[in-house]
């Protein structure tokens, strides 16, 4: 069980016109004390009276000038019990029965608002643990804190910097896992790979050998996200293939946002592929990035030297006059139209007809950087018109947007205002974090023949 420390109070106890003190002890446990960043808690108040108002505070460190902190109010049962996996919480950062609800609801605040025994003494710092301490109070008094401690990774993986030509990765693999199955993990526009290592680092405690492979913006690599070569990953399979400690026989790939057009090129390139899993998809190949996220004269990707088409939009007035504006630029205002344009579509369409690998989509239906829900099922549509022999599944997340990530974690940062609007609600983000995760492993374990650990 987790740490549990309780604070003996003095609770006025009212019954009638009588009043009695009474010395009452609350414990608080939080089990697994410590644990991956993708695990659940389980949180339990005991040894208070029946129907007492209980708030419970998580608080974790988001950097040196503040915090991120979450609160659930709940009532205490018959026996003086509270139980996140089953009490509803009634206000609070999140409301309703959220057994996690203290990890994924909070709201950054100012450092100095805190007591100091209530801040942890660790940052949250991918991939370093970090600590969240969980207060129980009664009447605005702590009666119970403790600590729960989250990390990213396993003990037993394995850290390796690749650098092997235009191959630019680094590569996780589980030690006592013999000949692991490879997942390679593709990021988006944000270029090099410490974003997909995010990612990699958890799969690899899950039993695979994992490759978080850059395709720009890393050293030796192009700057910016233009004509990028699509056998770039298929180079990656073969330094791969080269290392007698995995199964570079059994690959999937992983893609998000920019990178789910190469995740689902390179699957269709290499037939041994089991599954491709794409996460806020496109169905057609799009134009490059500057490395000031502005649209290039290139194409972003090339094969056998050659760039791949574009996809031509038309933008509405409506949809232009969205950059004269002061609020976030929905993107999928300019490119949802175009999805109606059969033959705009068909001269950029991403080759999925040559997949044989078993086929993930993942879509939060609230996305504004563009319309993914509606390319998930294009895809699917393609798929079977071609006669795919694989599994095809569109898991569809309401209210997510673009930023579906792993499970448990704040979900309220993703809504920052920022220059594009990205979608979702923090509620609807954590289901989808929670849903899409548990489908990843599932859908991975089952194309690459692999037990859960």
């Amino acid at each position: 069980m987790g740490k549990a420390v309780g604070l003996c109070l003095l609770l006025v106890l009212s019954s009638g016109p009588n009043r009695v003190l009474r010395a009452q002890t609350a414990g608080l446990t939080a089990a697994p004390a410590s644990a991956r960043i993708d695990e659940p808690v389980r949180i339990v108040v005991s040894g208070l009276p029946p129907a007492q108002k209980v708030t419970l505070r998580s608080v974790m460190r988001a950097d040196s000038a503040s915090a991120i902190v979450a609160s659930g109010v709940y009532f205490t049962d018959s026996l003086g019990v509270v139980n996140l996996e089953r009490d509803a919480s009634r206000s609070g950062t999140y409301t309703g029965i959220e057994p996690m609800g203290l990890f994924w609801s909070g709201r950054q605040v100012p450092l100095d608002s805190l007591a100091r025994e209530d801040i942890p003494s660790s940052e949250f710092d991918p991939p370093r643990p970090y600590s969240v301490v969980i207060t129980a109070s009664l009447n605005d008094s702590v009666a119970a804190r403790t600590t729960v401690t989250r990390t990213f990774g396993a003990e037993d993986v394995i850290e390796e910097e690749v650098r092997s030509g235009d191959v630019v990765a680094k590569l996780f693999v589980p030690r006592t896992v013999r000949d692991a199955p490879v997942v390679i993990v593709l990021g988006g526009s944000e270029g090099g790979y410490e974003s997909s290592a995010y990612q990699a680092r958890l799969l690899a405690a899950h039993g695979f050998a994992v490759f978080a492979q850059a395709y720009f913006r890393a050293p030796g690599l192009n700057e910016e996200l233009a004509s990028i070569p699509v056998e770039r990953v298929q180079r990656g399979i073969e330094w791969l293939r080269q290392r007698p400690d995995i199964s570079a026989e059994r690959v999937a790939i992983i893609g998000s946002s920019r990178g789910t057009e190469l995740a689902l090129l390179s699957a269709g390139l290499n037939p041994g592929v089991r599954a491709v899993i794409v996460y806020a998809t496109s169905v057609t190949t799009g134009g490059g990035l500057t490395s000031g996220g502005e649209p290039h004269r290139e194409a972003a990707w090339t094969l056998r030297g050659q760039p791949l088409p574009v996809m031509q939009i038309s933008p509405s007035p409506e949809a232009l006059a969205q950059f004269s504006s002061p609020d976030p630029v929905r993107l999928r205002l300019l490119f949802e139209p175009g999805l109606s344009d059969v033959q705009a579509v068909e001269r950029a369409a991403i080759p999925v007809e040559s997949i044989r690998a078993d086929v993930l989509i993942i879509s939060g239906t609230d996305d504004q950087m563009g319309p993914v829900d509606i390319a998930g099922d294009m895809l699917i549509e393609r798929l079977a018109r071609a006669g795919h022999q694989g599994r095809r599944v569109h898991l569809k997340c309401p209210e997510a947007g673009h930023l579906i990530d792993i499970p448990f974690t704040p979900t309220t940062l993703r809504l920052t205002p920022w220059r594009f609007a990205v979608g979702g609600s923090a509620q609807g983000y954590a289901r989808a974090d929670t849903d899409s995760w548990q489908q990843t492993l599932r859908f991975l374990r089952q194309s690459l023949g692999v037990a859960g650990r």
